[in-house]
């Protein structure tokens, strides 16, 4: 669904596969996963979403929706990452969370927002219900007034939709920029 060449020259990749894991549902998902590769095509950085559930925190509602999963082919698309984007060497933060090369990824569907630490592979940065189904998150570099904030497209949404957080809705879209 998106990818972005890092400041490294390789390209950061998300993407998705299907799964089964009793844990999170009985039934098949499309879990997110996001890939770094290089210039000759060799994945060098992995990250699956489902290794990384419970750092997710959802509520017990959105357990229990993700968990009853749906019946589509190719699985249900509980997350939905619409966006990876490495953090740029020029953002300026000293916060070792947004250290660059970590990854910045957008959950569409969870309405959640996270930095991963790509040398621990952990979640250590979240924001949740910031945003309604928001894309193209990203960090701004150096030499852009609001470096080192959060640029996101909000898009907005009213459910019912594919969002197992369906406590939001708002009708129209924004942009934001959020100072993490």
């Amino acid at each position: 669904h998106d990818q972005e060449r890092a400041f490294n020259g390789n390209t950061v990749i998300a993407c998705s596969k299907e799964i089964r894991i009793a844990a999170i549902s009985a039934k098949s998902l499309k879990d997110d996963c996001v890939i770094e590769v290089d210039g000759s095509g060799k994945i060098v950085w992995e990250w699956q979403t489902a290794d990384h559930f419970d750092e997710l925190e959802l509520s017990a509602e959105a357990r229990a929706a993700i968990s009853a999963g749906r019946d589509v082919k190719g699985g249900w698309d509980w997350a939905h990452v619409n966006a990876a984007s490495p953090i740029p060497a020029s953002a300026g933060r000293t916060d070792p969370r947004f250290k660059p090369g970590n990854v910045m990824i957008s959950y569409r569907n969870l309405n959640t927002i996270v930095v991963v630490d790509r040398d621990s592979k952990k979640i250590v940065w979240k924001a949740g219900d910031l945003t309604i189904g928001q894309h193209n998150v990203h960090m701004l570099p150096a030499g852009l007034p609001g470096t080192g904030n959060v640029l996101v497209f909000d898009n907005g949404g009213i459910p019912p939709n594919a969002n197992p957080r369906r406590t939001m809705a708002r009708p129209n879209s924004r942009v934001l920029e959020i100072n993490p």
